[in-house]
């Protein structure tokens, strides 16, 4: 058998468009993922194809818009240098892009391995280390993992899912304490 790709929260194409601002009052909804623009309405949006590897995110500031795929070196670098380089400071962000390919170990594949190590692990690496280069200049910022239930135990049939979410935890710590004393933050959370 093969795995199936699963898609937590939607059963088609799916683009989830939210607007923050630094008040939290104007928009208490937290965000989901992409860069927050410190004192600037920011928008940032998911795309999640089922049967699709392509995670990434939209962000837009002041009428700027990009979709980005997390699993690409370029295509992150470029987004955030972009936003620096236009006077806008990434202070937080979340690292939430994550797939999942259902099936027991034995049934994954080698494609399914990559797929989800890639999008789950790389993305949060590659995200977090473009947002650093800014954070460190400005000797502050944070960083939100999103783990899982999943990175502190296991599941029979998120084998691969489970890994990543077990590595996201490492990452995490050894970020927070390479840049503690920068000002930078480095947190997970495990829903």
């Amino acid at each position: 058998a093969s795995a199936r790709e699963r898609i937590e929260d939607d059963g088609g194409h799916r683009l989830d468009l939210q607007l923050h601002h630094a008040d939290a009052r104007l928009h208490p909804a937290p965000p989901v993922a992409a860069p927050v623009v410190g004192g600037q309405l920011v928008a940032h949006a998911f795309c999640r194809p089922v049967l699709s590897a392509t995670v990434g995110f939209v962000a837009v500031a002041v009428g700027d818009s990009r979709a980005v795929d997390v699993r690409s070196e370029s295509q992150v670098d470029a987004a955030f240098d972009d936003l620096e380089s236009s006077g806008f400071a990434v202070d937080l962000l979340v690292n939430d892009a994550a797939i999942q390919r259902e099936a027991a170990l034995a049934d994954q594949t080698v494609e399914d391995f990559h797929v989800v190590v890639d999008t789950n692990l790389l993305g949060t690496f590659l995200c977090s280390r473009a947002a650093l280069r800014g954070m460190r200049q400005r000797r502050s910022g944070v960083i939100i993992n999103m783990s899982s239930v999943l990175g502190l135990t296991g599941d029979s049939l998120l084998p691969i899912y489970s890994a990543t979410k077990h590595a996201i935890l490492g990452l995490t710590k050894s970020t927070a304490v390479a840049y503690a004393e920068e000002g930078i933050r480095c947190v997970a959370i495990c829903p």
